[in-house]
């Protein structure tokens, strides 16, 4: 070994008296001594060195030197490194070509990184000391070079029966890389060829799944067994392949547009997710980062520039176009024009014309057009056309035009019309109808109609006419017809039809089938044969009337409606009724006016259940405008009045009257009270089933 060591040992001998060789020699075995002492001295001293820390910062490899050499001997050169970085180099002469120029131009560099630059990658250095030891490098083995990918072929056949199973999938999973075997179930897959092992997925609706490990350097071809499932039928061989192992569930609607067949079946032969992805892109189902594969894959992240297709998402999707999502959905999901998803959805969806969802929906939908969800929601649906959900819906559903719900336990609110085929546990408020098959908790709001085959809660109000086959827990209000049951409100409508009713009845006609229903026949001061109809409860009762009085000159024909009450008085009856009437008089011309209000006030003595003898006294208001050439008005009533007024157009004038006659009852409504709705028990709505999407 040779040492740069810059110390110099003399020794008292001629050279001239001594033969060169020994000379050399004696030179070789002082200058090994001295090396091999001072190596032994640094060992020692490195040994006892306080800590690692201050071994890094004394290697001479970690120190810096600037120097710049120009064709200058190797040997030289490693004495000046050595000189600049304040250390010294040991090695073998034998290994270095001492004399051979070299040029070196260092700023600030490391000693490692500068031997490197005089010696090469040829040799390795290490520190000893304050000594830097130089070595050839140990010969690397030589590696075989590898094809970067590798073909790997053969065929899937049933284990069962050895035929070849034909469009199975096979995958290898840490590419994303999968094909189809071919109608003689046979396939070739490229997989990396520069590793020792790859998995091979193979799988087919109807069979189990099969996992190979094979090194790509050895196996080139493979011939795989699928275990069938017992108990699946495997679909004949003579219907197309077109047609053969959609999963129920691969029937969603944007499928067929968006994702090619060989994408399809790849998905619909895996039984169970692949692998779980924090993100992915894709332009399109088939062109992504998840490749064919992408329909078995479940990916927190999806970003879809057009349309994109996967298992499932947990966490964000957003599609330009559409979202495809076998199975469920956990998060919030963006399309601009629809989402369709094969399984349930938790979370929030926003699509730009649709959301289609085939199992439940847990959360928040709002589609330009329509939402539609075939099995129950919890949560609220916002739509533009319609919200259908032919099962049950718990919370609100708006919508433009119309709302479906099996089972409604909230609210539904649309521009048109909103029915229910089971109970309502809210409300329902539509532009024109609402229509609940069973009881509705609420009430029901309706431009047209309002329609409920049980009992209503609250109340009902139409712009032509409430339906309620059961009980009303308030009032009933429309244009034209209201029907009930049991009223505990009051009706307001021009015809009123219920069993019962324990308020007002308003309206030009009332049936109340266990009211107050009374005939009578009799005379007055105004006619001298009237015929009146009364209907309604004895509280207050609605009244049609007609009237006749005939002689020579002097005909007369009224009718009128009004209204009344009835009161028991001990064993007689009070009655106190208003009543508006037309009055016809002979003589009379065309646009006249006519008009008489009787307050009539009567006294009835029962004759029996259903006779009653009335008689008592009228107040009678008229008024009235024809008037003769004269300029004297033509009407004949009240020839005495107790106050009149003449004006330049119309007479005003009051007389009192009387009237008499006899009553027929033709149903005397019970003293018992009218049967009670309670008003805040909200109907008893089924419990959402969970039904799994298939």
């Amino acid at each position: 070994m040779r040492s740069t060591t810059k110390s110099r040992v003399w020794v008292a001998i001629d050279p001239w008296s001594i033969p060169s060789s020994l000379t050399l020699a004696l030179t070789l075995a002082l200058t090994l001594a001295l090396t091999l002492a001072l190596t032994l001295a640094l060992t020692l001293a490195l040994t006892l060195l306080p800590s690692a820390g201050a071994k890094a910062q004394n290697n001479p490899l970690n120190r810096h030197i600037s120097l710049d050499l120009n064709r200058s001997r190797l040997d030289d050169a490693l004495d000046r490194v050595g000189d600049e970085g304040k250390f010294s180099y040991s090695y073998n002469p034998e290994i270095l070509v001492l004399d051979s120029l070299v040029d070196l131009h260092a700023r600030h560099e490391q000693v490692r990184d500068v031997t490197q630059m005089l010696l090469g990658p040829r040799y390795e250095v290490q520190s000893v000391g304050n000594h830097v030891v130089l070595r050839l490098a140990k010969p690397k083995p030589l590696q075989e070079e590898l094809p970067k990918f590798q073909d790997i072929s053969g065929f899937l056949i049933d284990a069962e029966t050895g035929d070849k199973v034909r469009f199975a999938t096979v995958y290898e999973n840490a590419r994303r890389n999968s094909v189809l075997t071919d109608p003689q179930g046979h396939y070739v897959i490229t997989v990396p060829g520069d590793v020792r092992q790859v998995e091979l997925a193979f799988g087919k609706k109807g069979f189990r799944d099969t996992v190979v490990v094979v090194d790509p350097r050895r196996t080139q071809q493979l011939t795989v067994g699928l275990k069938p499932i017992p108990g699946y039928a495997q679909p004949l061989a003579s219907k197309p392949v077109t047609n053969v192992g959609f999963k129920a569930r691969e029937s969603l609607p944007l499928v067929e547009l968006f994702v090619p067949e060989k994408q399809r079946t790849l998905s619909d032969n895996l039984l169970e997710t692949l692998r779980s992805f924090p993100f992915q892109i894709s332009l399109v189902p088939s062109i992504g980062t998840n490749k064919l594969l992408s329909g078995g894959m479940d990916n927190n992240f999806s970003l879809n520039i057009l349309a994109g297709y996967c298992n499932s998402v947990n966490g964000l999707e957003v599609g330009g176009l559409a979202n495809i999502d076998r199975s469920n959905v956990r998060g919030l999901q963006v399309g601009g024009l629809a989402n369709v998803v094969g399984g349930d959805v938790k979370g929030m969806q926003v699509g730009g014309l649709v959301n289609y969802v085939k199992g439940t929906v847990t959360g928040f939908q709002v589609a330009g057009l329509v939402n539609y969800v075939p099995h129950p929601v919890r949560g609220f649906q916002v739509a533009g056309i319609a919200n259908v959900v032919p099962a049950a819906v718990n919370k609100l559903q708006v919508a433009g035009i119309y709302n479906l719900g099996h089972a409604v336990d909230g609210a539904q609110i649309s521009g048109i019309y909103n029915r229910a085929r089971g109970p309502v546990a809210g409300f329902q408020i539509g532009g024109i109808g609402n229509q609940a098959q069973g009881d509705v908790g609420g009430f029901q709001i309706g431009g047209i109609a309002n329609y409920a085959t049980g009992n209503v809660g609250g109340f009902q109000i139409a712009g032509i006419a409430n339906v309620a086959q059961g009980n009303v827990a308030k009032s009933q209000i429309a244009g034209i017809v209201n029907k009930a049951r049991v009223v505990n409100g009051c009706q307001i409508g021009l015809v009123n039809i219920a069993d019962s009713v324990g308020g007002a009845l308003i309206g030009l006609f009332n049936v109340v089938k266990k009211g107050y229903r009374v005939i009578e026949a009799g005379s007055n001061d105004v006619t001298q044969a009237s015929l009146s109809y009364k209907t309604g409860r004895a509280e207050f009762y609605n009244i049609l009337t007609l009237g006749y009085r005939f002689g020579p000159g002097h005909f007369a024909l009224a009718y009128g409606a009004g209204f009344g009450f009835s009161r028991g008085l001990g064993p007689l009856n009070l009655g106190l009724e208003l009543t508006a009437n037309d009055v016809i008089e002979q003589g009379l011309g065309p646009g006249r006016l006519n008009l008489l209000v009787p307050a009539r006030l009567s006294l009835g003595i029962p004759l029996g259940d259903r006779l009653e003898l009335f008689g008592g006294g009228a107040l009678n208001l008229q008024v009235t405008n024809p008037q003769n050439g004269r300029g004297e008005f033509q009407s004949e009533l009240g020839p005495h009045p107790l106050w009149r007024h003449d004006g330049q157009r119309t007479r005003t004038q009051v007389w009192p009257g009387y009237q008499a006659g006899l009553r027929i009852k033709l149903w005397q409504e019970p003293t018992t009270e009218v049967p009670k709705v309670d008003a805040k028990k909200e109907p008893k709505l089924p419990k959402p089933e969970r039904k799994n999407a298939p």
